[in-house]
């Protein structure tokens, strides 16, 4: 039974692949035309009598000089010795002291010939010219969106807003927000909704994992009945916030990237438990729970790998936060230390009431973007002071 308070299902949805394709081509058929040439040109190398690895070795690894072609059959220059592999990737090198060994390629022409054409076999296989999967998975897409439009649409008022859109809509407590797509989708809707729940529907079990997608288009009625009833489960979970010192405002569902928009140095002053120190870095990661099992891992990874290269010693642990948990944990990447750059202050926990204050000293390039979407992002270039904290509002996902 409907209340009075929500009036209209907004289901917000991102493109299929082959919609995005559609759109980059103007039509589906200019698509698949582009493509299939693409790929034709691929093979048509591929099926060269030397073969396109041969070419790409030969120009790139080489000196052309050292060989001669005479009707196909490579002569080996007896007046160089080299190591490593050779075009083929057959090896041969100093250690080898017979020389036929060492000649470029096979024997004989037609055994030659025939490797060649066996190593084009897996790509010719690999390399679909129809749009077969694009088109299933857009078939599928499509299936399970009408269906769940079609139920919404009996009891609600229904709008569809494409994810591209989402920064422009203005959403309110009369609004029931359903997601449509995968996990990152849900990511970039929560950060727009100021504490409203969002229903996320996984629309493909066999493709997407859908960690944040509880429900399917079987099931999802009755969590949209139990939020017009207001007796839903709930699970709230931290967002993180950055503001900077004109006042402008940035969320995050999972994470924070503070650095340039290039690779060059990221230059700033970072300030962390009454600790001051300048830095020179790849940039600061800051992850809420929901994010730690993504990027910021990777540096525990990395950390790790090295740990166990160079000293041998046990990993460390990775620090886990739940995705309720009101913390957020900082990592600064690849800090470098000089005679005007320190590496003190390089990861930390900030939790609520807490801030990690970094002010900018790149004179251009800075930037702050939020869930690795470049798109979002703030302008973070000298004379800007950011603070990070959590975020007062909660993502509401309805379980």
């Amino acid at each position: 039974m409907k209340t009075n308070k929500i009036e209209n299902a907004i289901i917000v949805r991102n493109k299929t692949r082959l919609e995005q394709l559609t759109a980059r081509f103007n039509t589906l058929d200019q698509a698949k035309f582009y493509i299939a040439q693409s790929q034709k040109a691929y093979r048509h190398k591929k099926s060269s009598k030397i073969g396109f690895n041969l070419q790409h070795n030969l120009s790139n690894s080489f000196d052309k000089n050292l060989f001669s072609s005479s009707k196909n059959n490579f002569q080996y220059n007896k007046a160089v010795k080299p190591i490593g592999f050779n075009p083929l990737n057959e090896p041969f090198g100093i250690a080898d002291n017979n020389i036929e060994n060492r000649k470029i390629g096979y024997r004989n022409k037609s055994n030659k010939i025939k490797q060649v054409q066996q190593r084009i076999e897996t790509p010719k296989k690999n390399i679909s010219n129809d749009f077969s999967e694009y088109e299933q998975e857009s078939q599928s897409f499509t299936i399970s969106f009408n269906a769940i439009y079609k139920q919404l649409s009996e009891i609600l008022k229904v709008k569809v807003i494409d994810q591209e859109y989402l920064s422009n809509y203005i959403f309110t407590e009369k609004d029931l927000v359903v997601v449509v797509g995968q996990d990152g989708l849900v990511a970039n809707t929560a950060k727009y909704l100021n504490n409203i729940p969002i229903i996320a529907v996984n629309p493909d079990k066999n493709r997407y994992d859908g960690v944040l997608l509880p429900f399917t288009v079987n099931n999802f009625m009755g969590a949209v009945n139990n939020v017009l009833n207001n007796n839903f489960l709930q699970k709230k979970i931290t967002m993180a916030e950055v503001r900077l010192n004109d006042d402008q405002r940035l969320l995050a569902f999972n994470d924070f990237y503070i650095g340039v928009s290039n690779h060059s140095s990221a230059r700033y002053q970072i300030i962390y438990n009454n600790q001051t120190e300048n830095h020179s870095s790849s940039g600061i990661l800051i992850s809420t729970g929901a994010g730690s099992t993504g990027w910021i891992s990777s540096v525990f990874n990395m950390v790790n790998g090295l740990i166990g290269t160079f000293s041998g010693n046990l990993p460390i642990e990775k620090y886990n936060i739940s995705q309720e948990d009101e913390k957020l944990l900082f990592v600064v990447r690849e800090p470098f230390i000089s005679k005007t750059s320190q590496a003190g202050v390089v990861a930390g926990v900030i939790n609520k009431g807490e801030f990690l204050t970094v002010e900018s000293f790149m004179p251009r390039n800075g930037i702050i973007f939020s869930d690795g979407i470049h798109s979002d992002y703030l302008t973070f270039n000298s004379g800007a002071i950011a603070e990070i904290g959590i975020a007062p509002e909660k993502a509401v996902l309805v379980i």
